[in-house]
């Protein structure tokens, strides 16, 4: 059965399912006909006499009643049959075939002559001077609004470089909306202290430093109580509340995600930067009272998180899960699960590495040279069991910069915390 298909009418755009076109053919036949009847019609036809003699009340009463048209009883028939079937149109194809939206097609005179691309330049201007909070990742590419996807296998971090990335984007007075799919606020907001307990033993030698696991368990409070306060109180001297974790009891469907950003943007008048952890854990869409499956429903959650971004103008970063058979492979798009949408429809797409892949020439060599899959599992293993661990951040694809490009990080499991490595002399190289 069809579900929907994109009818033009005029300057409008609606979605129509299988009966909905039916229907709408039928009416337009019908008025079609009425409208040629009416043309054919003498301009001074007027009512017979004995009706213009009558009172309007009598005239009315005298008309007689049309009866339904075979047209009429045949969009009876249909709906009753969507009825009986209980064929419901999804949220989104309601709305839009309820108010349909208005198509305004661009010329480059009207947009340039208009005042429209001075006017999106002005609101990009923000975005040429825009930081992550890191530095080597700066240099690289401008942090422009787009759907930024982060990928990676278990143990690079992906959850703490994109919490992280949210805390610094909230430091620099930008409002975030954190869904977090898989954690707690409480796991969270730990994570937050104990990397302020890492950054200030950066800074300040011999301070304590605690894991946010030893942090939930009230380690800290415990035994640096006063050292603990502090660092609350610095982290929420750079975010305020300007972070804000959304966790639902059940995971939501990728509607229910726009409806709450939408939502956020009318009651504050502030774009925040979504974050989305992740993509995997969303609930698949139902449609036609059958929810989609595996790569369906990723393909969909993609193109509906690109259509918000799009119309909202927003900087989106969702996290998605990769293939267990490139765990052992230099990271690529077919790492990536169950989505070949992710490639093509994202802005830019992220990927997080142990560097051992790429550097080891175990990993990367042919013949001799080449280690066993036994063996490059092990040396992962050891690699994971570091403090830190070194990751490579590659970026596999971009429409923000002139090419693709690697940064590399030191990722401190215990704190939770991304740094640039440190390079001659002990200091931090950008």
């Amino acid at each position: 059965m069809k579900m929907a298909s994109l009818y033009h009418g005029g300057n409008n755009i609606l979605f129509l399912t299988g009966m909905e076109e039916r229907r709408y053919y039928i009416m337009k036949s019908k008025n079609e006909t009425q409208a040629t009847i009416n043309a054919q019609a003498p301009d001074n036809m007027t009512q017979p006499q004995e009706l213009q003699d009558m009172e309007p009340t009598q005239a009315n009463e005298q008309q007689v009643t049309p009866t339904a048209t075979q047209d009429e009883a045949e969009i009876a028939a249909l709906e009753a049959q969507q009825e009986e079937a209980a064929i419901t149109t999804p949220s989104d194809l309601q709305a839009t075939t309820q108010q349909a939206a208005p198509v305004v097609p661009a010329d480059a005179w009207s947009y340039f002559c208009g005042g429209h691309f001075d006017k999106e330049v002005d609101e990009n201007r923000p975005y040429a001077t825009r930081k992550t909070g890191f530095d080597n990742l700066d240099m690289k590419q401008r942090f422009a609004p787009g759907l930024y996807i982060l990928g990676g296998v278990s143990a690079t971090g992906k959850t703490t470089f994109a919490y992280q990335l949210a805390d610094q984007m909230a430091t620099q007075g930008e409002d975030v909306l954190y869904f977090s799919l898989e954690q707690t606020k409480f796991e969270l907001f730990s994570k937050s202290i104990s990397r302020e307990f890492f950054l200030e033993s950066e800074q300040t030698p011999f301070q304590p430093t605690y894991s946010s696991f030893e942090i939930r368990c009230g380690l800290a409070h415990d035994n640096h109580p006063m050292e603990l306060q502090a660092r609350v109180n610095s982290y929420l001297q750079k975010v305020g509340d300007r972070l804000k974790i959304i966790t639902l009891d059940s995971p939501p469907a990728v509607e229910t995600i726009a409806s709450i950003v939408e939502g956020y943007i009318q009651q504050t008048g502030r774009k925040p930067f979504v974050v989305v952890d992740y993509l995997q854990i969303i609930k698949p869409t139902v449609i036609a009272n059958r929810p989609l499956e595996g790569r369906a429903s990723i393909d969909h959650i993609i193109t509906s998180l690109k259509n918000l971004q799009m119309r909202l103008k927003l900087t989106l970063l969702a996290i998605s899960s990769i293939n267990r058979a490139n765990y052992t492979l230099q990271i690529d798009f077919e790492s990536f699960k169950e989505s070949g949408m992710i490639e093509y429809t994202a802005d830019a797409v992220w990927a997080l590495q142990l560097a051992i892949v790429s550097k080891h020439p175990g990993f990367n060599g042919t013949g001799k040279n080449e280690l066993g899959i036994t063996a490059k599992r092990k040396l992962i293993q050891e690699e994971k069991a570091r403090n830190p661990r070194l990751v490579e951040l590659v970026c596999l694809k971009t429409r923000h910069s002139v090419g693709t490009y690697t940064v590399d990080f030191e990722y401190y499991p215990a704190s939770d915390a991304f740094m640039m490595p440190i390079g001659a002399g002990g200091v931090r190289m950008p």
